[in-house]
Protein backbone atom coordinates (compact mmCIF):
# COMPACT_ATOMS: atom_id res chain seq x y z
CA UNK A 1 0.00 0.00 0.00
CA UNK A 2 1.35 3.40 -0.66
CA UNK A 3 2.07 5.76 2.19
CA UNK A 4 -0.29 7.96 3.79
CA UNK A 5 2.17 11.23 2.67
CA UNK A 6 2.25 10.21 -0.89
CA UNK A 7 -1.66 9.74 -0.87
CA UNK A 8 -2.34 13.33 1.11
CA UNK A 9 0.20 14.79 -1.81
CA UNK A 10 -1.58 13.73 -4.50
CA UNK A 11 -5.20 14.42 -3.00
CA UNK A 12 -4.25 18.02 -2.97
CA UNK A 13 -2.81 18.15 -6.21
CA UNK A 14 -5.98 16.80 -7.54
CA UNK A 15 -8.36 19.08 -5.63
CA UNK A 16 -5.67 21.98 -7.06
CA UNK A 17 -5.93 20.87 -10.47
CA UNK A 18 -9.78 19.97 -10.39
CA UNK A 19 -11.49 22.13 -7.64
CA UNK A 20 -15.01 20.96 -6.92
CA UNK A 21 -14.78 18.42 -9.81
CA UNK A 22 -12.71 16.15 -7.76
CA UNK A 23 -14.42 17.07 -4.18
CA UNK A 24 -17.52 16.40 -5.49
CA UNK A 25 -16.70 13.02 -6.82
CA UNK A 26 -16.13 11.84 -3.27
CA UNK A 27 -19.10 13.72 -1.89
CA UNK A 28 -20.80 11.76 1.01
CA UNK A 29 -17.62 9.42 1.26
CA UNK A 30 -14.96 10.34 3.73
CA UNK A 31 -11.52 10.87 1.99
CA UNK A 32 -9.60 9.06 4.52
CA UNK A 33 -12.05 5.97 3.11
CA UNK A 34 -11.17 7.17 -0.32
CA UNK A 35 -7.04 7.65 0.10
CA UNK A 36 -7.12 4.15 1.70
CA UNK A 37 -8.69 2.15 -1.50
CA UNK A 38 -6.71 4.69 -3.43
CA UNK A 39 -3.44 3.54 -1.84
CA UNK A 40 -4.24 -0.06 -2.31
CA UNK A 41 -5.43 -0.19 -5.56
CA UNK A 42 -1.74 1.96 -6.57
CA UNK A 43 0.16 -0.37 -4.18
CA UNK A 44 2.11 -2.03 -7.68
CA UNK A 45 2.55 1.40 -9.10
CA UNK A 46 6.19 2.82 -9.07
CA UNK A 47 6.72 5.73 -7.70
CA UNK A 48 8.15 7.29 -10.96
CA UNK A 49 5.00 6.14 -13.09
CA UNK A 50 3.20 8.07 -10.55
CA UNK A 51 5.10 11.01 -11.24
CA UNK A 52 4.65 10.74 -14.41
CA UNK A 53 0.92 10.25 -14.40
CA UNK A 54 0.47 13.31 -12.17
CA UNK A 55 2.58 15.67 -15.20
CA UNK A 56 0.23 14.37 -17.57
CA UNK A 57 -3.16 14.48 -15.95
CA UNK A 58 -6.19 14.40 -18.03
CA UNK A 59 -8.55 17.63 -18.68
CA UNK A 60 -10.93 16.08 -16.16
CA UNK A 61 -10.88 14.51 -13.06
CA UNK A 62 -10.01 11.07 -13.65
CA UNK A 63 -12.08 8.15 -11.09
CA UNK A 64 -9.18 5.12 -9.31
CA UNK A 65 -9.11 2.88 -12.57
CA UNK A 66 -8.70 5.75 -15.31
CA UNK A 67 -6.34 7.08 -12.95
CA UNK A 68 -4.19 3.82 -12.52
CA UNK A 69 -4.07 3.62 -16.47
CA UNK A 70 -2.69 6.72 -16.92
CA UNK A 71 -0.21 5.17 -14.58
CA UNK A 72 0.52 2.44 -16.91
CA UNK A 73 0.60 4.39 -19.56
CA UNK A 74 4.14 5.54 -18.47
CA UNK A 75 5.68 2.25 -19.29
CA UNK A 76 4.94 2.62 -22.33
CA UNK A 77 6.55 6.27 -23.07
CA UNK A 78 9.76 6.44 -25.03
CA UNK A 79 10.78 10.07 -23.72
CA UNK A 80 10.05 8.81 -20.07
CA UNK A 81 14.07 9.09 -19.06
CA UNK A 82 13.23 8.25 -15.74
CA UNK A 83 12.25 4.83 -16.90
CA UNK A 84 14.37 3.69 -18.94
CA UNK A 85 17.72 5.04 -17.05
CA UNK A 86 20.22 2.19 -16.71
CA UNK A 87 20.23 3.20 -12.93
CA UNK A 88 16.50 2.16 -12.81
CA UNK A 89 16.24 -0.73 -14.81
CA UNK A 90 19.17 -2.14 -12.28
CA UNK A 91 17.26 -1.03 -8.91
CA UNK A 92 14.06 -3.08 -10.29
CA UNK A 93 15.98 -6.08 -11.54
CA UNK A 94 17.39 -6.02 -7.79
CA UNK A 95 14.06 -5.56 -6.20
CA UNK A 96 12.33 -8.48 -8.22
CA UNK A 97 15.09 -10.54 -7.33
CA UNK A 98 14.08 -10.32 -3.10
Amino acid sequence: MLPSNVMDRLFTRMSMVYGTEWSNRWRGIPEEEVKESWAKELSSVFVEELTWAVKNLPVHAPNLIQFKELCRQARSEEHTSELQSLAYLVCRLLLEKK
